[in-house]
Parts: structure tokens; sequence; C-alpha cells
């Protein structure tokens, strides 16, 4: 019988009304190293022009060397377009870069993930 979704880490809105560079959201500890089924909501406003949004591993949260990209990069395609990233798998640390800057609007992420029992 396969197994029931657990809600590990409710919807949590990460990255709110952001324009500039840089890490805002990194994977709690206490989900380190769990074997997790992600959820990534990406939206920009009605003025957005450009921007991306890439979600990220390392072997650890300290990490200082460049991390890897899960799944493919979120890049800004239309106005009021949410655009969603999927993944599951067994990730030691995580975060989610605003890696390219939002020109003429911003931009919102949310993170979600469950886990099976």
């Amino acid at each position: 019988m396969a197994g029931i979704n657990q809600l590990t880490y409710p919807i949590k809105k990460v990255i709110d009304a952001q324009t500039s560079t840089g890490v805002y959201w990194v994977l709690p500890e206490h989900l380190e190293g769990l074997s997790l089924e992600w959820t990534i909501y990406v939206t920009f406003d009605h003025t957005a022009a450009a921007g991306g949004v890439t979600f990220e591993s390392a072997p650890f949260r300290d990490y200082q060397g460049t991390w890897a990209t899960v799944g493919s990069a979120i890049a800004w395609s239309a106005i009021d377009k949410a655009h969603m990233l999927n993944f599951t798998g067994l990730l030691q640390s995580a975060r989610l870069r605003l890696s390219t800057t939002v020109t003429s609007g911003t931009c919102d992420a949310y993170v979600m993930a469950a886990n099976k029992t």
C-alpha cells in the first residue's frame, strides 16, 4: 500500500515582494537530511519584467562554494504568472535564492514539503 503524504512543512511565504538578489530562505535544521516532497511556487507581480529564483542544495548549510541547482531555475516569463517547481529527494541543506534581479516589479515565493509515512 502506498504511503500517505504527511505535511511536514506547511506552505510558507519565504520571499515577500523582493527585488534584489540574495538568499531569502534556508532549510530549517530539523528538516535537514529528510527525504521530502517539495513544492515551490514563485510569482512575479503585474509590473515585473524580469527576474529569477533558484532552489539549491549543498552538503551543509554553511557551505561557501557554489550550491547545486535542484530542478530548473525559475525565470520570469509573464506578468501575474505562478511558476511551480516540484522535487522529491533527500537534501542535507537547501535554500531558495533570488538569483536574478527583479526589474520593474517584485517577486514572492512559497515553500511547502511533505513526507511519506
